[in-house]
């Protein structure tokens, strides 16, 4: 009976390593890329009134072995006298049953100017810093498979070392008070992620271009009120893979729900008979004072969830402080904040 279990669990394992080479190493996504601004786009660094901690956890395909697992956390600063922007982030992310790790550390610039009365942009740049590394502890090579189950040890010599490289990105975000549209690129320079010496495996570029607007909720009196919807959209692709997060969000102080759709339906297929419908996504949110909490869940809609146990999971904390201390030059006016939604 275990030694079946086992069998099954390769079974599994090996399924999803193939479905993981077939994306070309995919970069890790958040669902609730709206609070992950530092990792959609450098241009956010710096984009709340004063300063900002956000974290961020996704766990997709729980209940499976080795389920992918992303952490993140990124803190920033509007400096705005300098109409600039400061952030720093740090990123790790588990994929597989073999441990395969990538964790990344960043630091983020951007600029702000102001193109019209109502209009403003801001110009962002990324230098990160990566290692990408395999625990050779948890592979399963042939020589430990038996009728018996898996055994322990294993004649094979470790061969993969940890890949260490640089990383760069830039990106753009036009908005005003009522809207906002951004273009990010991810791996300028494509470096080399290979894990094993002598052998090349390229990170490819990776472009996204996203949006949303905020839409006010007027009162039975057409007074505005505390109450907004905020539809948004992010749109990625790297390599031969490109993928489309669509969806809605409504907010009415202090909870927010929201309910998302990824794929290109009927548009464009992953390969033949393999639609590009991915996972549909329910969000609902909190918000006390400075502190913000989202929680959403992802419902997979793709021929992976007989063996993916369905979805994922995705937490996101956003803490807003020093907002006082970032008085605005005399004269100026009331800051345009990005209208990204809020949960």
């Amino acid at each position: 009976m275990r030694a079946k279990q086992n069998i099954s669990l390769l079974f599994v394992g090996v399924s999803l390593l193939i479905a993981v080479q077939n994306v070309n190493a995919q970069d890790p996504h958040f669902s609730q890329f709206y609070a992950a601004q530092l990792y959609l786009n450098p241009a956010f660094a710096g984009s709340a009134t004063g300063s900002r901690i956000m974290a961020n956890y996704r766990h997709q395909w729980a209940g499976i072995p080795g389920a992918f697992v992303t952490y993140a956390f990124s803190l920033d600063h509007n400096f705005s006298r300098l109409n600039s922007g400061l952030g720093l982030y740090f990123q790790q992310d588990k994929a597989g049953s073999g441990g395969l790790r990538t964790t990344i550390t960043g630091l983020q610039y951007a600029y702000h100017v102001k193109l019209s009365r109502k209009v403003s942009a801001r110009f962002g740049a990324d230098l990160s810093f990566r290692i990408r590394d395999i625990d050779f502890n948890n592979l399963i090579f042939n020589d430990q498979l038996s009728k018996a189950g898996i055994a322990s040890t294993t004649t094979e010599t470790p061969t993969s070392e940890a890949s260490t490289f640089f990383d760069y990105g830039s990106g753009i975000i036009v908005f005003s008070e009522k809207y906002w549209v951004g273009v990010a690129l991810h791996h300028l320079t494509q470096p080399n992620q290979a894990l094993l010496g002598g052998t090349e495996t390229i990170l490819p570029l990776k472009y996204s271009v996203h949006g949303g607007m905020r839409i006010a909720v007027k009162d039975r009196y057409g007074k505005k009120s505390e109450k907004y919807v905020a539809p948004a959209f992010n749109y990625k692709g790297q390599h031969h893979f490109d993928q489309l997060d669509v969806g809605v969000s409504y907010y009415s102080n202090p909870v927010t729900f929201g309910i998302w759709y990824r794929g290109i339906p009927g548009l464009k297929a992953l390969r033949p008979g393999l639609g590009n419908n991915d996972a549909l996504i329910g969000l609902i949110g909190y918000r006390v004072d400075d502190l913000s909490i989202g929680y959403s869940y992802d419902l997979t809609i793709s021929k992976l969830a007989v063996i993916t146990s369905l979805g994922a999971h995705e937490i996101s904390l956003v803490y807003e402080f020093n907002n006082k201390n970032q008085s605005q030059k005399k004269g100026k006016g009331k800051p345009v904040i990005i209208p990204c939604a809020k949960f």
